[in-house]
């Protein structure tokens, strides 16, 4: 391994001899390749222990764990890999390097080819992995990657001719790919010269044409300084850079048909067609983009410049090149969101710093409008301006943009959104022209067409209210933050309006024939807010509060018989016992109806039997006073008990089960389900006929399977005084204007069809 790496070199120039003359193209595949761009660490002064220290002395950062990985992410290299104990970052030379390769600092640069004074330090025997920031696409072809580094033993003695670098993971790594996919493949471990400059020279052949990205990894007990990358390619000339220019020049072209950009865009297709020179590759790219902005600004129309200069307006391609940070998942899928472009999106997804952004370079004077799809509140930036912009709400998205920017003079755009709360943002656009006024109007229409697609979505059909008048007018105005705020009220009430739906839908099963028992006055408000349509969300909201409020009085009420004559003898319930059924017991609360206090005195049956036990009665026995009358009677009360148990109720003449007259029975919903009064209790009325002798109310359940549990309480007993036998007609009862009554009591002027009160008696108008 020793001698394979002493003679790297001429064992690399043998190899290429055999092989057509290589081109560097470093430029166009590794951006701050010699890592001039990023700022160095702070130094520290470190050397060994030997005597002559003014010849060792290096100027680096070689502490450990001190520092760990930063990362370069802004100027091309970002850290993907820390390992245990290991550093890495960028350093200045500061004073000679042994070898005399480098420059001291403030004289003119390093000799023999290098450039700069500074390089990428890896420090501690684990090493990090450092790769490119932003993806690229290899052509099919062979190439040389060449990497200079000096590898040092910073030991007074035994340091030996060369140093151990271990975790060697520099190479090209293709997209999604592991270790094993790395090219080369990673090298463990292996031999450097010490104290010297020397270079790595790496064989990369690829069989297609690959997406990855170039990655740089070395670990020693003391350090190794990376500098000078260079990328040669053998098969040809790359005109890669020249083609993503021709790509965007097309698309502007598609918005201009400028015929000197089209020549443009003719001569570049005949160069990658037949390429001359790799030399020529980046001048004819710059040359484009010359014509690109040229026809720009002989446009005399304003322009959506997107496509041809914005790089992944809506981050389909992933998160390339756009830059920023926060609390983030970048970029995700979501094509579950409606009206947005393709599936992905950036989602901020907690408070914070947030931000997306990328910078424009060398874009032509002229007026410039940036807009997105905003879900949520952010700030548009353009260069220095930040503009407040209101996004949508629920899953909506609406278009937002910045303030028009000015660019008085040749320069750069740095565009993007911000925000110190959640927010989502997707699909910028990007537009220019030589006046304002135009753009804004080319911004009003697009609001415009987006409003009305939501407002004609049948998704928002049930909006019946006045948001929905209040978008059509705001689409005819001119104010774009009206119309995306009149946009949000209507996507908001689509919660309110299926909510008075429902609400509607729950109270048509609260009829009269359900609960002969209830007040009517309720009956009739309910069945008058059923006919009507709510004006606005709030109004759909608040009919939808007093419906479920008002079929909950109408429901108690019936169970208190507040709608129909009666006595209350409630309190004729003189005694209660009890076979296999707890006294009074804490057991299970539950919430009185009529004053909303929590109870806690009921009657049941707890879970004291073996899981064995069937069959067995369980009954709870209440003595009525003798001496209420006999007639029509409604009993209520209420009742929890395991799923699907039945309790029967039943009349009789001793305190037996034995000889009952079933009235009723109730079903459990559940011992810890939610009822209307906690946790699964229910109302209950039964009607019956008592004749002299029926003293007792008997609730017993005899269990088909295994025992389960039921408590029953707030029994009420109410004696129907002005019951009759049956409905009598208008032909046989005696009225006059002044003796009907409704069965409030209330005096009735002009009766219509229903039940009324005429003489004491019920009679029924048809």
């Amino acid at each position: 391994m020793k001698l394979k790496y002493l003679l790297l070199a001429i064992g690399t120039l043998a190899t290429l001899s055999a092989r057509a003359q290589m081109i560097d193209v470093t430029e166009q595949y590794i951006p701050n390749a010699d890592f001039e761009a990023c700022e160095a660490l702070p130094t520290t002064v470190y050397h060994d222990n030997q005597k002559d220290i003014d010849i060792n002395k290096i100027e680096l950062w070689t502490h450990w764990n001190t520092l760990k990985g930063t990362d370069y992410s802004a100027n091309g290299w970002q850290l993907v890999e820390q390992l245990v104990n290991a550093n890495g970052g960028v350093v200045t030379y500061g004073v000679n390097i042994q070898s005399g390769q480098y420059a001291t600092a403030g004289e003119p640069g390093p000799d023999e080819g290098f450039t700069g004074l500074k390089g990428l330090c890896f420090t501690g025997n684990a090493g990090l992995v450092y790769q490119q920031t932003n993806e690229i696409t290899l052509p099919r072809g062979f190439y040389r990657l060449t990497v200079n580094l000096y590898a040092r033993n910073g030991q007074a003695t035994g340091k030996g001719e060369t140093q151990q670098v271990v975790n060697v993971k520099t190479g090209f790594m293709p997209t999604g790919g592991t270790e094993d996919d790395l090219v080369p493949a990673v090298r463990k471990s292996m031999q450097f010269p010490n104290d010297t400059w020397t270079q790595e020279v790496l064989d990369i052949e690829l069989t297609k044409a690959t997406t990855g990205r170039f990655q740089i990894s070395y670990g020693t007990s003391y350090y190794v300084v990376v500098d000078d990358i260079r990328l040669e390619y053998q098969d040809g000339v790359i005109t890669t850079a020249l083609s993503n220019v021709l790509v965007k020049a097309q698309a502007l072209n598609a918005e201009l048909n400028d015929a000197t950009l089209a020549a443009a865009i003719a001569a570049a297709e005949a160069f990658i067609a037949n390429p001359t020179d790799q030399d020529d590759v980046l001048p004819q790219a710059a040359a484009l983009k010359d014509a690109m902005n040229a026809a720009l600004l002989a446009s005399t129309k304003p322009v959506n410049i997107t496509a041809a200069y914005v790089e992944n307006a809506s981050f389909e391609a992933g998160a390339t090149p756009w830059e920023g940070g926060g609390n983030v998942q970048e970029p995700i899928n979501e094509d579950s969101k409606s009206y947005i472009d393709g599936a992905m999106i950036y989602d901020y997804t907690a408070a914070g710093s947030n931000s997306v952004y990328q910078t424009l370079a060398d874009m032509p004077v002229g007026y410039y409008l940036l807009d997105a799809k905003l879900n949520g509140n952010a700030t548009m930036v353009v260069n220095s301006t930040r503009t407040s912009a209101t996004g949508g709400v629920e899953h909506i998205f609406l278009r937002s943009h910045a303030a028009v920017t000015q660019l008085a003079s040749a320069g750069t755009l740095k565009i993007g959104t911000t925000g110190y709360q959640k927010y989502k943002v997707d699909d910028f656009r990007l537009y220019y022209a030589k006046d304002e006024a135009s753009l804004l109007a080319i911004e009003l229409a697009s609001v415009r067409a987006d409003a009305t697609a939501i407002l004609n979505d049948p998704y928002f059909g049930s909006v019946v209210g006045s948001e929905r008048t209040n978008l059509a007018n705001a689409i005819e105005g001119t104010d774009i933050a009206a119309i995306n705020k009149a946009i949000n009220a209507l996507v908001t009430a689509t919660i309110a309006y299926p909510k008075l739906a429902k609400a509607k839908q729950n109270a048509a099963l609260y009829t009269m024939e359900a609960y002969p028992y209830a007040l009517k006055s309720y009956y009739d408000e309910i069945q008058t807010l059923i006919a009507t349509e709510a004006t606005s969300a709030d109004n759909a909201v608040e009919m939808a509060t007093r419906l479920d409020d008002l079929c909950f009085q109408f429901y108690v009420s019936h169970f208190y018989c507040e709608g129909i004559e009666h006595t209350d003898h409630s309190n004729a319930f003189i005694s209660f016992a009890g076979t296999n059924v707890a006294g009074r017991t804490d057991a299970a609360k539950w919430t009185d109806p009529k004053t909303g206090v929590k109870q806690t005195a009921i009657y049941g049956v707890k879970s004291t039997y073996p899981s064995t036990s069937q069959g067995k009665t369980s009954a709870l026995y209440l003595t009525l006073s003798s001496t209420i009358p006999a007639g029509k009677y409604v009993l209520s009360m209420i009742m929890m008990g395991s799923t699907g148990l039945t309790v029967d109720v039943c009349k009789n003449t001793q305190q037996s089960v034995n000889g009952r007259t079933k009235i009723g029975e109730m079903t459990g919903n559940g011992t810890a389900a939610g009822g209307k009064y906690g946790a699964g209790w229910n109302d209950y009325a039964f009607e019956f006929t008592r004749n002299d002798g029926d003293n007792y109310i008997i609730v017993y359940c005899l269990p088909t399977e295994n025992y389960k549990e039921w408590y029953v309480g707030n029994f009420r007993l109410y004696h129907l005084t002005g019951e009759t036998q049956g409905v009598e007609s208008m032909d046989n009862v005696q009225w006059t204007m002044d003796n009907v009554y409704d069965l409030q009591g209330r005096r009735v002027a002009a009766p219509q069809k229903g039940l009324y009160i005429i003489n004491g008696k019920k009679v029924f108008m048809r």
